[in-house]
């Protein structure tokens, strides 16, 4: 048994949801489903190593990548329902971190949409990539230099020193019209890959966790 108090309650929880739960669909149903059903339009055609015919159709697959902050409810602000969008997250939701999955997602089903979030008060307007770096290297020392060459995504260009308690830390305040560009940067990072559909949809929108508004930032 986990020694964490938080975990012995996530454990508990999962048996009282494993008591009412409705199995997913195996890979292995999504497929027969996918050769059952003729293609709507080549584009849609799947071309994986999986044992699904070249000439099957599923349906086009909208993503949303979004931040892994533990406040931002990504299933409840959108008011997702089970296995109605894949939703990638990481620190600041920043696409450049998310590609590896969007490239694998739509080799294994087209891509529909792909949703970029940011959102207000992120954790990672209040740091900086020296900051991150000087941590990192404090407990590796000896790998200073791959940590160097490392990319956070944080948020560099709008930077400013302020007093967080006795120290002046190096945070990063963001105003609404600061995260609209990040967003459109996202936005600008799905739409130029050479390796998705020019025709793939692309949206970005900012997510205000003090009202839980989402709205669309425009290109």
């Amino acid at each position: 048994m986990a020694e964490d108090s938080r975990i012995t309650t996530f454990l508990t929880r999962n048996k009282i949801f494993a008591q009412n739960y409705k199995p997913m669909p195996l890979i292995s149903q999504l497929i027969e489903q996918a050769r059952a059903n003729p293609p709507a339009h080549p584009a849609m055609a799947i071309s994986t190593d999986l044992p699904i015919p070249a000439s099957s159709n599923i349906k086009l697959t909208p993503i949303k990548v979004s931040c892994m902050d533990p406040r931002v409810s990504r299933e409840a602000f959108f008011g997702l329902q089970p296995m109605e969008a894949t939703v990638i997250t990481n620190a600041g939701g920043r696409a450049a971190d998310a590609m590896r999955s969007v490239y694998l997602l739509d080799a294994l089903n087209p891509i529909g949409t792909v949703v970029v979030v940011h959102h207000t008060d992120c954790g990672m307007t209040y740091v900086s990539a020296e900051g991150l770096s000087k941590r990192l290297e404090d407990k590796v020392p000896e790998k200073k230099g791959e940590i160097e060459g490392m990319e956070w995504g944080e948020f560099t260009e709008w930077a400013h020193l302020r007093p967080l308690g006795s120290e002046m830390l190096h945070v990063l305040m963001l105003d609404i019209r600061s995260l609209e560009q990040s967003v459109r940067d996202d936005v600008e990072i799905v739409k130029s890959s050479p390796y998705l559909s020019k025709d793939l949809k692309v949206l970005g929108f900012v997510y205000d966790i003090a009202h839980g508004t989402v709205e669309e930032v425009k290109a």
